[in-house]
C-alpha cells in the first residue's frame, strides 16, 4: 500500500513540470506577504536615514526591497519544490539564495539607472568601482534578510511534509487495520453456515421429539459452536484505537 502511494506521488511529480509547480505555489497571499515585508524594511530604512536621505531614496529603496522580496520569494518556492523532488537541503538553499541576491542586485541596478533614481553612490559622475560598492551592499542585504526568511520558510515546509507523511502513514495503517478487520469478519461469518445451522436445529428438534437422551448433548454442542463463531465475529469487529 505504501509503495503504491509513493509510486503515485512520483508519477505526479513527473507529470507536473518544475516551473509549473513553482508557478502554482506562487499565491496572492505569498506575493502580498513578500511585498509587505519589503515595504516594512524600506520604511525602517527611511526612518533610519531620513535626515541625510536624498529625495530619490524612498522610490529607490522601494525598488530595491520589492525586487529583493520577490527574488527571495521565487527562490524559496523553487528551493522548496527542488527539495520535495529529492534535492539536498543546504546546497539547494545556498545556491538559490545566491541566485536571488544576484537577480535582485542586477535588477535594481538597471531599473534605477533607467528611471534616473541615483543616490550619492550611484551618480554617473561617481567611479564605477564606488557604484559597485552599493550593489554589493544590496546583495548582502538580500542574503542576510532574505536568508533568514527563506530558511524559516523552508524549515516550515519541511515540518509540514513530515507531518503530512506521518498523517499519511497513520491513514494507511488504519486502512490496513480496517481491511484486516473486514477479512476477519468475513471469515467469522463464513464459519456460520445458515443451511448447516437449520439442519442442526432440525436434528436437535427430532432428537427431543423422539425423547433420545443425546438431545441435550447435541444442543450443548450446537450452542458451543455458535458461541465460538459469535465471539470470533465480536473480536473481528473490535478495532484497536490508534496509538498517539
Amino acid at each position: 500500500m505504501s509503495s503504491d502511494a509513493d509510486t503515485a506521488d512520483e508519477t505526479g511529480l513527473r507529470r507536473t513540470g518544475f516551473a509549473r509547480a513553482v508557478a502554482d505555489a506562487l499565491t496572492w497571499r505569498a506575493l502580498l506577504t513578500a511585498l509587505g515585508l519589503g515595504l516594512v524594511l524600506n520604511l525602517l530604512r527611511l526612518a533610519q536615514y531620513w535626515r541625510v536621505a536624498p529625495p530619490s531614496m524612498p522610490w529607490s529603496g522601494l525598488i530595491i526591497t520589492n525586487l529583493g522580496a520577490l527574488s527571495v520569494l521565487l527562490a524559496a518556492l523553487a528551493a522548496d519544490e527542488a527539495i520535495r523532488r529529492g534535492a539536498r537541503f543546504y546546497p539547494t538553499y545556498f545556491a538559490l539564495l545566491l541566485s536571488a541576491a544576484l537577480v535582485a542586485t542586477a535588477g535594481q541596478w538597471y531599473i534605477r539607472r533607467w528611471l534616473h533614481l541615483y543616490t550619492v553612490m550611484t551618480r554617473p559622475d561617481i567611479p564605477l568601482i564606488l557604484q559597485l560598492t552599493q550593489n554589493i551592499m544590496v546583495a548582502f542585504d538580500v542574503i542576510i534578510y532574505g536568508g533568514f526568511a527563506m530558511l524559516a520558510y523552508l524549515n516550515y515546509r519541511s515540518a509540514q511534509r513530515i507531518m503530512e507523511g506521518v498523517r499519511g502513514a497513520e491513514l494507511r495503517r488504519l486502512r490496513i487495520e480496517r481491511q484486516i478487520t473486514e477479512s476477519r469478519l468475513a471469515t467469522a461469518r463464513a464459519q456460520i453456515d445458515p443451511d448447516r445451522l437449520l439442519t442442526d436445529l432440525e436434528q436437535v428438534r427430532e432428537l427431543y421429539g423422539r425423547g433420545i437422551e443425546d438431545a441435550d448433548a447435541a444442543l450443548d454442542s450446537l450452542i458451543a459452536s455458535l458461541r465460538t463463531s459469535v465471539m470470533g465475529a465480536a473480536a473481528a469487529l473490535r478495532v484497536r484505537e490508534p496509538t498517539p
